[in-house]
């Protein structure tokens, strides 16, 4: 068992090594490049899932491996079948192939044909469960700060609706001040009308008179 430990633990340092050399084109690997010994292991799990191409890999990763893979109460390693996998995790052949390329899963030849899927050691048990509660913590977060946005939009729209009866209220009072405004000017408007209409008449029949004297005159 400790030899086969010891074998795994190689197979993990040599595969995060090989993908550091790729990542940052090393042609000579240094003791100082390696870093610690003991977080490659620790993190390994998460380095492994961050490099998968997309969000959605990402994602059926994880719940294979964490929701379908280890049963969390006892921290046991768990088996599923291939198609099993394939329809409830929704996980592609390819995915699978990933996985057990960068030596999370291990895949196991089925009597009934195809393939078995379990994660590729005990060791890797503990830090993916940490993961996954870390994961699980941060989405708890997330997910409070959203319902408390959506809270604050709600009551913000609570008290929108309150204030539309007084909003009428207001419109209705500017319209009506408007039109009864609107209504004075009219009003003075005819009235100026009227006196400059009367004014010209009463212009009109001093004319009128002026010319009848300078007719009895002459």
């Amino acid at each position: 068992h400790q030899t086969r430990n010891e074998s795994f633990q190689l197979q993990i340092l040599c595969h995060a090594i090989e993908q550091k050399v790729i990542r940052q084109q090393l042609k000579i690997v240094k003791a100082d490049d390696l870093g610690d010994f003991k977080n490659i292991y620790k993190n390994y799990y998460d380095d492994q899932i961050g490099m998968l191409d997309t969000s959605e890999e990402r994602r059926a990763a994880r719940q294979l491996i964490e929701d379908g893979l280890i049963f969390e109460e006892e921290e046991r390693r768990l088996s599923l079948y291939e198609g099993q996998i394939v329809k409830e995790y929704e996980v592609s052949s390819d995915l699978l192939t990933k996985l057990v390329n960068c030596h999370l899963l291990r895949a196991e030849p089925s009597p009934e044909g195809g393939y078995t899927y379990e994660l590729a050691h005990d060791s890797l048990v503990s830090p993916i469960l940490k993961s996954k509660a870390r994961r699980v913590a941060t989405e708890r977060i997330a997910n409070e700060k959203v319902q408390r946005e959506a809270e604050r939009t709600k009551a913000r729209r609570r008290n929108l609706l309150k204030m539309v009866p007084v909003l009428i209220i207001i419109c209705l009072v500017t319209l009506a001040s408007t039109v009864y405004s609107y209504h004075l000017y009219q009003k003075a408007r005819n009235a100026e009308a009227r006196a400059l209409t009367l004014q010209v008449q009463e212009e009109e029949l001093k004319l009128e008179a002026q010319e009848a004297r300078l007719a009895r005159a002459v």
